[in-house]
């Protein structure tokens, strides 16, 4: 027989004799009948998991809907509360990192022209601060507020003036040759610039007074080789310069030992017995003299390895000899021909010397 649930309503299949139970597979209640009346009604595991079920779904929907509500908070605080938040903190301690952090933060921020203006004054006075403190004076923090604040900071001006002032102090405290010449290429120290050069003529001057006073004792250098080095002096001050260009001209004309004439390689024979000169041993054990022996060709002597050994030995001397004119290494020899130096060709001529008969020929 078929019957509508009491409690939804939903189509039931009973028995009306007996005693019976049934689920009502809608509402999951469990339905106890007698002769096909209704005596009992009551819960069933099933609906006992499902009503578990939802409050476990309202559960998990309320937790989620606290996080959103917190995380809504959250994103609240930071955009409307924490930039006042580390604004008052700022005005508690004025600390440039943390007031530039708060700008880098918060690029939009109401406060960000005080701000800005604060961080200029604040990063020009310790600068100024580190550069009267420090001996020799540091440079850095100026620099800095000058790329920092370049084109927008109000002290830029000012800044420059100092940055120039502090350079040139340094440069009197170091005033070589090397550094003098740094501060006028740099083309920066404007406001300096005049007194930079007025240090580096000084400098030439003394240079070239000694350079005089030394020469008219060398009697080895004649008047034109005396007033070619003072015009190199003089040439390096006015040019700003202590480059030399450096030409090295070698010009070998050497003859092998058997190209000699008989009679010299027969002097060259008796000196060498004379001074019991020996060029090595034959296989019997011989000592042989220079005409018994295969002497080595003169020219392959001074391959371009050894022409740039000698080269280089001679710059070593040119330099080290010149430079004792002043306290200081103040020129340097150049190969690669830099233009407004002063240039020297050096012609390295290598040519044998003949004896014969005792006779240099």
């Amino acid at each position: 027989m078929e019957i509508s649930c009491p409690n939804c309503s939903a189509a039931l299949e009973i028995q009306v004799i007996g005693s019976f139970d049934s689920i009502c597979s809608n509402c999951g209640k469990s339905i106890h009948f007698e002769n096909g009346v209704v005596t009992k009604i009551e819960n069933t595991k099933r609906e006992d998991v499902d009503v578990d079920s939802k409050k476990k779904n309202k559960l998990i929907l309320l937790l989620a809907l606290t996080i959103v509500l917190l995380l809504c908070t959250y994103f609240v605080y930071l955009f409307l509360y924490k930039e006042e938040i580390e604004y008052s903190k700022l005005d508690q301690n004025k600390d440039i990192l943390a007031i530039k952090n708060f700008l880098d933060e918060f690029p939009e921020s109401k406060h960000n022209n005080e701000l800005f203006n604060l961080y200029d004054s604040l990063s020009f006075e310790d600068a100024q601060k580190v550069l009267k403190d420090s001996v020799p004076h540091d440079l850095t923090l100026i620099k800095y507020y000058l790329i920092e604040f370049k084109n927008k900071g109000k002290y830029i001006k000012e800044a420059k003036l100092l940055e120039d002032k502090y350079n040139y102090e340094n440069l009197k405290m170091h005033p070589e040759f090397e550094n003098i010449l740094s501060f006028i290429s740099n083309g920066e120290n404007k406001s300096y610039l005049d007194s930079a050069k007025i240090l580096w003529q000084k400098k030439w001057q003394n240079i070239i007074q000694q350079y005089e006073a030394k020469s008219q004792m060398n009697h080895q250098l004649n008047k034109s080789d005396k007033i070619f080095f003072k015009n190199m002096l003089v040439s390096l001050c006015n040019n700003y310069s202590n480059k030399i260009n450096l030409n090295f001209i070698p010009k070998i004309q050497l003859k092998n030992f058997n190209d000699y004439s008989e009679k010299s390689r027969l002097e060259c024979d008796k000196i060498a017995n004379e001074y019991k000169i020996t060029y090595g041993k034959s296989y019997n054990n011989e000592i042989l003299s220079p005409s018994n022996s295969i002497p080595p060709t003169y020219n392959s002597m001074f391959s371009d390895e050894k022409l740039q050994d000698l080269r280089d030995l001679f710059v070593e001397k040119f330099e080290k000899k010149i430079n004792r004119l002043a306290d200081e290494d103040f020129v340097e020899i150049s190969f690669e021909q830099i233009n407004n130096a002063p240039t020297i060709n050096v012609i390295c001529s290598l040519k044998n010397t003949e004896i014969t008969n005792s006779n240099t020929v």
